[in-house]
């Protein structure tokens, strides 16, 4: 399942939050509408741990971290680091880095076994990372980009990468990564994936300004409901045409022992049934196999319109119509005070 949230009217959760399978961090100072989001749907299972790094909000693209460890950059005060220690489980170890490039969540990408890193990285940070995350390190780029930590986000059960990342680049980094992967974007066409979208095993959080679209595939690649598209829209069709074999059913089948109410409403399908016009060969010409379907599932053939045509019923309405007020003046009046007053509608 994936949700969409904002933090404080800004789409890049993935830059105030970090999700991982045994905990979650989420920055300081949002809005209750954000933290319940994420309490809500984990607080049952893992720790949401409110924290800030260096004092600064931008947690998701500071550290990184997965169900065995947390890496906080150098610019991580004690205080702040304790309060990670408390809160976090016991299982996680917790380690500050000293390195370069200390926007940690841009330039390293992970899961619970393997993590993808910037070419430049320093020799000792990438055996930190072996060592605390416990994962294999491999330094790669995506789509040319070395901030491989902004542009792919991982699961143990997918991945999505950079949309201009070849088919060939791809299959050689899920070949790697052991996981199925897929180019796409979030927040309605945004290629920093990182900062769009967090992720684990079991939920998913998004932007929200993140489509229908957007969702429905990071839903599949991450296998987050367990079903393809194709099988919701046969699990769909299926609904719909049982549900009105059912009505029809119902309609004909009905005697004077039913209650009226479940009469009217089994006409009414029945009326609507008789009325909605039917599909030939004529207008399934020209359509794509996806049209075909979405015109049988949705039970119509063609569009139509009202234009220049007479409407039964259409000419019953009312207008509101706006009169100017008109004032008498009593002051300084042509004729004065003994004229009399001017009419007003």
């Amino acid at each position: 399942m994936a949700l969409r949230v904002q933090f404080e009217n800004n789409d890049d959760i993935g830059v105030f939050s970090k999700l991982t399978n045994t905990y979650c961090l989420v920055a300081i100072g949002g809005s209750e509408t954000f933290y319940s989001a994420y309490e809500a749907e984990l607080a049952e299972t893992i720790p949401v741990v409110h924290a800030n790094i260096g004092g600064c909000r931008i947690i998701g693209r500071l550290t990184v971290g997965n169900r065995n460890g947390l890496l906080v950059p150098h610019s991580t005060t004690d205080e702040e680091l304790q309060h990670l220690r408390n809160s976090l489980p016991d299982a996680v170890k917790i380690q500050r880095v000293e390195e370069r490039l200390s926007a940690l969540g841009n330039v390293i990408a992970c899961n619970d076994y393997v993590a993808l890193v910037h070419p430049d990285l320093d020799k000792e940070t990438e055996e930190i990372i072996a060592d605390v995350l416990k994962v294999e390190v491999f330094r790669q780029t995506i789509a040319e980009n070395t901030l491989v930590g902004s542009y792919t986000v991982l699961s143990n059960q997918g991945g999505m990468v950079h949309p201009k990342t070849s088919i060939q680049d791809q299959d050689e980094l899920s070949s790697l990564l052991q996981v199925p992967l897929v180019a796409g974007t979030v927040n309605r066409g945004s290629e920093v994936l990182a900062a769009g979208m967090v992720v684990n095993d079991w939920i998913s959080f998004v932007g929200m300004n993140t489509t229908a679209t957007e969702i429905s595939v990071i839903e599949s690649v991450f296998k987050l409901n367990q079903a393809q598209p194709a099988t919701v829209t046969t699990k769909l069709r299926a609904a719909l045409i049982e549900e009105i074999s059912r009505s029809r059913g119902a309609g004909s089948s009905s005697g004077p022992s039913t209650s009226s109410r479940r009469t009217t409403r089994n006409n009414s399908a029945t009326a609507a049934a008789a009325d909605r016009p039917q599909i030939n060969e004529a207008d399934l010409e020209g359509k794509s196999p996806e049209e075909v379907e979405m015109l049988k599932t949705m039970g119509f053939c063609t569009f139509d319109t009202t234009k220049n045509k007479k409407v039964e019923g259409n000419d019953v309405g009312e207008v509101h119509v706006i009169l100017k007020r008109k004032y008498r003046q009593y002051m300084n009046r042509k004729g004065g005070f003994n004229r009399p007053l001017d009419f007003v509608a």
